[in-house]
């Protein structure tokens, strides 16, 4: 059975009108709410309970429909009296179920959205719906500001009231519940994201480029890090991935380690749990102890390629793969990729042997395979002429040409300052000098580098190595990048990461702003692919672990 409450009132002298409408019992669990008609005529919602308020039964200033104008009590009719405010309205009954309708409304019109989510739904006639909204509701798609109100309306001092509704055409509703671009269902029939296509209506196009990423920038976050053989990771590496200096988390996470965990699957959780659900795991690679991992934002996915991935070993004949390279190449829009994770010789005196390694990987690396290159820029040679932004990072050794007490000295000296000069170290530095001169990386560029040599510390402490050995301190750890059109990367931090001390190496890290530009179809898409065993045990990790840490901090105070 179904009830019906119907109160009305008049503010003596405030041109208040209060009308409530409660419709109650097991098929009719909706309310529409309180309605005030204030002195500006602006229609206002007084929440109340005991239901969802019914989807047409929501006014201004409400997110789920837009305003529907005001009443004119100047120009409109007479302060609304008593007798007419307590007008009665009957509510669904038995038979009627999903119906609202009026005494002298005898064809009541059909109202979509009924909370039961069918178009059963009911209203009364247009009177019923001007003395109740202001304005008959526009059931079609609606601007903002509302259509234009024709001269009868704008006699009666409804502002710029819709429509009314047509019987003779089905209704439908644009909600307003979301802040995703809304995309027209005509648009929906035609735009097939077809092997190839290209234009407007290209997945990879520009138009969707440019709802993503207006500027057409793309964020990067590199970083590299020695674990030194390590069987114990710290307890939190929020200083790897979400150091101070980051405001934001980036839209791409590349990842490379070096002599690396043994356990990759324990790492690529702890990774992916400080992350968060924010970002997935889209590739994860390794070769022997080298592992390169990726992790990309959960709604930009759709947009990459397959992952390509190639290794090289440097150190032939060993059991357990130590120096060399993995890289991974994939296309994000129209712009290719390629991330290089390398280990190259060690030893202050070997920096010939490697020069010849990095020859040897830009040689052998194969990739792409499945992506188009450029004919015109790509080298048989040297796979970084294949792909348009390149990242090489990695340790890759080169050291200072100084005596180790020179360095040590220079750094004492040096720690005690705000803003320390490493620019005396770094004229020394192999790295910086083959550059230079061509011998090796051609067309590399490196940030500005204004931190301490990363290489080589007593495991868990900040002394400079105190072994036997009294290797010289170096910066070891770098990250290079190029593209093959000038100034598309912009390095916008560089730095090491000093809280993490478990290994003899400092973990470097670079924050990059990339140029991109949009594509077409016709490349081997991924199709929302990662790895989601990782994410979804990950998260339940993290969860269990905030949990914690909220019990705890509530036990202390």
């Amino acid at each position: 059975t179904t009830t019906t409450t119907t109160a009305g009132h008049s503010a003596t002298g405030s041109g208040l009108t209060q009308r409530r409408e409660r419709c109650e019992g097991e098929d009719a669990n909706f309310i529409i709410s309180n309605r005030t008609v204030s002195e500006g005529g602006v229609l206002a919602d007084d929440s109340v309970s005991n239901g969802p308020p019914h989807p047409l039964a929501t006014v201004s200033g409400s997110s789920s429909m837009p305003d529907f104008g005001h009443y004119d009590y100047d120009s409109g009719p007479s302060e609304t009296s008593d007798e007419d405010s307590s007008e009665e309205i009957t509510t669904p009954s038995e038979g009627a179920e999903g119906v609202l309708t009026t005494p002298e409304d005898e064809n009541p019109v059909p109202l979509p959205g009924h909370h039961r989510g069918d178009s059963s739904g009911m209203f009364s006639n247009a009177d019923h719906k001007r003395a109740i909204f202001g304005s008959a509701p526009n059931l079609g798609s609606i601007d903002a500001d509302g259509p234009e109100a024709s001269s009868s309306d704008l006699a009666m001092g409804y502002g710029k009231p819709p429509p009314l509704l047509d019987p003779a055409r089905p209704p439908t509703i644009t909600p307003r519940l979301s802040v995703l671009k809304p995309i027209p269902t005509h648009l929906a029939k035609s735009r097939s994201y077809l092997h190839g296509s290209v234009g407007c209506g290209a997945l990879l196009g520009a138009e969707e480029l440019e709802r993503y990423f207006p500027d057409r920038v793309f964020t990067i976050f590199c970083v590299t890090w020695n674990m030194s053989q390590g069987r114990h990771l710290p307890e939190v590496i929020d200083d790897i991935l979400l150091p101070a200096a980051t405001e934001n988390l980036q839209d791409l996470y590349v990842i490379a380690t070096q002599e690396s965990l043994a356990d990759k699957r324990e790492w690529e959780l702890r990774m992916q749990a400080t992350l968060g659900p924010s970002h997935v795991l889209l590739y994860s690679g390794s070769h022997g102890v080298l592992y390169l991992s990726l992790f990309i934002r959960r709604d930009l996915i759709w947009f990459c390629s397959i992952v390509e991935q190639s290794v090289v070993t440097t150190r032939p004949g060993t059991m357990i793969k130590t120096k060399g390279a993995i890289a991974l190449g994939f296309q994000f829009f129209g712009t290719t990729f390629l991330f290089i994770n390398s280990h190259l010789k060690a030893g202050e005196s070997r920096l010939k042997e490697r020069i010849l390694d990095h020859d040897r990987i830009t040689q052998v690396l194969d990739i792409p395979r499945a992506l188009s290159v450029n004919p015109y820029k790509a080298s048989q040679n040297d796979v970084t002429t294949r792909f348009e932004k390149v990242f090489w990072l990695g340790d890759l050794n080169f050291r200072l040409a100084q005596t180790r007490q020179e360095v040590v000295t220079y750094l004492e000296e040096t720690s005690r300052l705000s803003q320390p000069n490493y620019t005396p170290l770094l004229n020394d530095d192999q790295l910086l000098k083959i550059v230079r001169e061509e011998k090796a990386f051609r067309g590399f560029s490196e940030a500005e580098i204004k931190f301490a040599p990363t290489y080589k510390y007593d495991k868990n402490s900040d002394e400079h190595d105190t072994s036997p050995k009294q290797r010289t301190p170096s910066y070891t750890d770098r990250i290079l990048y190029k593209s093959q059109k000038p100034d598309d990367i912009k390095c916008i931090h560089y730095e090491r990461c000093d809280n993490i001390r478990s290994s003899d190496h400092r973990p470097v890290y670079g924050i990059f702003h990339v140029q991109i530009r949009p594509g077409k179809d016709s490349i081997p898409l991924s199709g929302g692919l990662f790895h989601r065993d990782i994410y979804i045990e990950a998260i339940k990790r993290r969860t269990e672990a905030l949990k914690k840490k909220q019990s705890s901090v509530c036990s202390v105070m």
